[in-house]
């Protein structure tokens, strides 16, 4: 979802439907820097799923999927989020992976249908993230990939770029705020944390189901 983005799509539903700025191929070097390292991160996660069947919740344009049908083309990869305008530019620019639109407090699946569940950059957007992650939890059955922006510093970042000013640093549409030891006690609430390998700015985290 939002991570470098300086302008918005069109709000659907009262909500930010997300950004409008591709950070995974920027030309900022910052930003390649920074999304690099997010991506390598996330590569050492999902390497150790190998998974069948993966779900990205909040797929946004589709980006990230994308990246994970580059280095695992075998696995069946399938992205939801709330904006129809975003769910069609995502299909657009995917043929080759399936896409909808659905409510992330009300995921259309069978429980426990996806080996793996990534939800990345999509939990400070939620009000009802309890909601959300119980949703998260019951589709899933192996694996989970969680990743939200790491606060304060966050903010911080913002506000040295002379961005939100107003906003005390804070990115439109975020709504939560976590900082690492938050949110890690956070999914230890619904998940085993079974790697914890933050990219800064970001936390991420490789869960699994608690027995």
């Amino acid at each position: 979802m939002s991570n470098f983005e300086d302008t918005y799509s069109d709000a659907e539903s009262g909500k930010i439907s997300g950004n409008v700025y591709d950070k995974y191929h920027s030309k900022n070097p910052i930003a390649r820097y920074l999304m690099n390292n997010f991506l390598k991160t996330f590569d050492s996660h999902f390497g150790k799923t190998k998974p069948l069947k993966c779900l990205e919740v909040g797929c946004g344009e589709g980006h990230l999927l994308s990246h994970i049908h580059q280095s695992s083309p075998a696995t069946y990869l399938e992205g939801i989020d709330f904006s129809q305008k975003i769910i069609d530019c995502a299909r657009a620019n995917n043929p080759d992976i399936f896409f909808k639109q659905a409510d992330i407090l009300d995921l259309p699946y069978e429980s426990e249908e996806f080996d793996l569940v990534v939800t990345c950059e999509v939990l400070e957007h939620i009000d009802a993230y309890a909601q959300a992650l119980s949703e998260i939890r019951r589709v899933g059955n192996k694996r989970f990939i969680f990743s939200v922006p790491q606060e304060p510093v966050w903010r911080f970042l913002n506000i040295a770029r002379l961005k939100y000013i107003g906003q005390l640093g804070n990115t439109p549409g975020h709504l939560n705020h976590w900082s690492k030891k938050a949110f890690l006690k956070l999914i230890e609430e619904y998940f085993k944390i079974e790697t914890e390998l933050s990219p800064f700015p970001w936390t991420m985290v490789s869960c699994s189901k608690k027995p």
